[in-house]
């Protein structure tokens, strides 16, 4: 009797962990699928030549400890603007928190500057930082020691 009843102790644990590990994985797919979060172009500039324009995107999440996310991103002037969320996060030129005041700037077809003229940016503001996109070169002006260089 007591083997028996020890089986199916064992038995309901079982199914017990494989429910739990069923839930969290779900929950987890349910939570990168969807991305309740806002995205606004705050700034955008035309490259001189009109083939590419870089967006200055905000997002605002809206959870009570998550900060404000800024994106660059470069965008094909051929084509209408890409849906800001999957545009963010597959292929950003830059990616900082407190990052309103970044201005966006083209200084030749090639060449884009991304100025930090006082904008109160700090090194750990950065998440992630690129010198260039394709054949375009990215200069960080204005940014704050330790984070100027890509």
């Amino acid at each position: 009797m007591k083997t028996i009843f020890s089986s199916v102790i064992q038995a309901r644990r079982l199914l017990l962990f494989v429910l739990l590990f069923v839930v969290s994985l779900l929950g987890g797919f349910v939570a990168i699928a969807c991305d309740s979060a806002d995205y606004t172009v705050v700034k955008s500039a035309k490259s001189p030549d009109g083939n590419l324009s870089a967006l200055l995107v905000q997002r605002r999440a809206h959870g009570p400890l998550s900060s404000d996310v800024y994106y660059v991103i470069m965008t094909d002037n051929q084509h209408e603007i890409p849906n800001l969320s999957t545009a963010t996060h597959d292929n950003p030129v830059l990616v900082a928190t407190h990052g309103q005041d970044l201005g966006v700037h083209w200084s030749g077809a090639n060449a884009m500057d991304i100025i930090c003229a006082r904008c109160g940016m700090r090194p750990i503001d950065i998440i992630e930082k690129k010198g260039s996109f394709g054949s375009v070169s990215i200069t960080y002006l204005g940014f704050p020691n330790g984070t100027a260089t890509p």
